[in-house]
């Protein structure tokens, strides 16, 4: 699995940016019925310990 390295620079404002919209990401994903509706699907796998 290849994952993007982390900024080498980031500001708070814009790593809550991207938490937020994980976080819609996700209750989207749990909420929906069939991801080949949706569209995407965000496995758990993905999801370590950095955002990026």
């Amino acid at each position: 699995m290849r994952l993007m390295p982390p900024p080498e620079m980031s500001i708070p404002s814009a790593t809550t940016t991207v938490q937020k919209g994980l976080k819609v990401m996700l209750k989207e994903q749990d909420t929906c019925n069939s991801f080949k509706k949706l569209g995407w699907y965000m496995p758990e796998v993905f999801m370590g310990d950095t955002l990026f």
